[in-house]
């Protein structure tokens, strides 16, 4: 009976079995569909993040190359409006090096007069009675190197004036028209090559461009070069000049001697007045320089009220003269003498005009060997400076300007990926101009920087100063674009 149960459960077991495999062979291979669609809607959204990710990389990085580039061009800007400066400030050292060139050919033409007429005073009068520094000048080693002197150093102005104040050759002159090369460069035009190269080395797809600025860069400076704007640069110069060419060159010696016109007069009391200085044209295109030394009688000088000119009847001898003019001859430093002694007596104890005879003769011998006479040379130059609108402006001095960026959709990362997808999944639909645009604003702005504290003295650290192009504190900072700069952008794009 055992065995008849165990006979019948192997059967049925074996029933069970061989249903339940027939139902499993039936099911092979269902789950791979599934899972093949599921492997091709996870590709397609690793598509999509991929291609947003890489358009987002791409804006991002246009974005950054738009900010440098437009920091880039502010600072070339900003380094131009410096190089105006320097070399604002290297015109100045050369009209100062033109003037004492010629105080001391004036110096030294004076000073070759002087000994050989101390020799000719020593001759006619007393020795003993002359001053030792007076009669020490008149020996023959002096008079000989004075004359050697004069002669050198007219060698030497002629190369030396030639080199700073020639008209097409001169240091002034280079100087002057690289200026203009230098604020053409920093023009829209340049702002943009600039900064095309700069999103260019940072990614070979970009190209960028600077904006229109409506003439505003033009109108913030000016060349400055009639006679009433150079006047600024003039004053500049002239407060630069050291005392010995600025003057006055004067010297009152007083002592006992025989006149000199009448030596077998009585020993009386006598002046030796040195005057001299140097002085700018009323024209400001020449340099006038001119040194006298003449010996007075102890007599007051009277002032002639109809035309207020010094009386000169107490000039006896013409002990000493010289004279150099920047530009022209004789015949014009005549015509500027009147002012150049104006300006020279303005501020002198005593005019120049106290000893006629010394200045006639500085004048006339001014053209003997002249090293300056047979030159053409430039007078205060013309520069760049901030313009007068920009000068009176209340608010900082600034120059802004904008920069567009841009890539070209088919150059895009994401656009080979983006083309398989419509719609929303399409990451770069109607695109401006089938383009990506990035704005970006800089400034070239002029400021102080703050003082070193080791240097402080008590004052504001951060010291105020005006804008101006003789002070190289031009800097460069990115701005937020204006309106006007937007819309000038999205007229552009669009």
């Amino acid at each position: 009976m055992n065995s008849m149960k165990s006979t019948f459960s192997l059967l049925v077991s074996r029933t069970f079995v061989t249903r339940a495999f027939g139902h499993e062979s039936k099911q092979v291979g269902q789950i791979l569909w599934l899972a093949l669609m599921l492997l091709v809607f996870a590709s397609v959204g690793l598509s999509f993040l991929v291609s947003a990710g890489l358009l987002i990389a791409d804006k991002s990085r246009l974005r950054d190359a738009a900010d440098s580039a437009a920091f880039s061009a502010a600072v070339w800007r900003a380094r131009v409006l410096n190089f105006n400066a320097y070399s604002n400030r290297a015109i100045i050292a050369q009209e100062i090096a033109v003037a004492q060139t010629l105080s001391l050919l004036s110096w030294a033409r004076y000073f070759e007069s002087l000994s050989a007429n101390a020799a000719e005073l020593a001759d006619r009068s007393d020795r003993s009675h002359l001053p030792a520094s007076l009669a020490s000048l008149g020996r023959p080693d002096v008079v000989q190197a004075a004359q050697r002197t004069r002669a050198a150093l007219e060698q030497a102005a002629a190369l030396e004036l030639w080199l700073r104040a020639a008209p097409e050759s001169g240091y002034k002159h280079q100087l002057a028209a690289t200026q203009e090369l230098m604020h053409r460069s920093a023009r829209v035009f340049g702002l943009g090559a600039v900064a095309n190269e700069v999103v260019r080395a940072i990614d070979a797809r970009f190209f960028a461009f600077a904006l229109p600025d409506q003439g505003e860069f033009d109108a913030l400076t000016e060349r400055y070069s009639t006679t009433q704007e150079r006047q600024r640069l003039a004053r500049v110069v002239q407060r630069a000049l050291d005392p010995f060419v600025a003057g006055p060159r004067e010297l009152d010696l007083s002592f006992t001697l025989f006149d000199p016109c009448e030596p077998r007069g009585p020993v009386q009391p006598v002046w030796i007045r040195k005057r001299g200085g140097t002085a700018l044209s009323a024209d400001l295109e020449r340099w006038l320089a001119i040194d006298t030394a003449s010996i007075h009688l102890e007599t007051p000088l009277l002032l002639q009220p109809e035309n207020a000119e010094l009386c000169t009847n107490s000039e006896r001898f013409a002990l000493g003269w010289g004279a150099a003019i920047s530009a022209g001859s004789a015949a014009q430093f005549t015509a500027d003498i009147s002012h150049a002694v104006a300006q020279i007596s303005a501020q002198a104890t005593d005019a120049t005009r106290i000893s006629p005879q010394a200045r006639a003769r500085a004048v006339s011998a001014s053209e003997v060997g002249a090293a300056g006479s047979a030159l053409d040379l430039e007078g205060i130059t013309s520069v760049r400076e901030l313009s007068a609108s920009a000068l009176s402006r209340s608010e900082p001095t600034s120059s802004t300007f904008a920069v567009l960026a841009r890539i070209d959709q088919r150059r895009l990362s994401v656009s080979r990926l983006s083309n398989m997808f419509a719609g929303r999944l399409n990451r770069v639909p109607n695109l401006p101009g089938d383009r990506v645009w990035a704005l970006s604003a800089a400034s070239a702005y002029f400021r102080r920087p703050k003082l070193d504290s080791s240097l402080d003295t008590g004052n504001a650290n951060d010291a105020i100063e005006y804008a101006s192009l003789f002070s190289p504190y031009w800097q460069a900072r990115l701005i937020e674009p204006s309106q006007e700069q937007r819309a000038t952008a999205n007229s552009y794009a669009n």
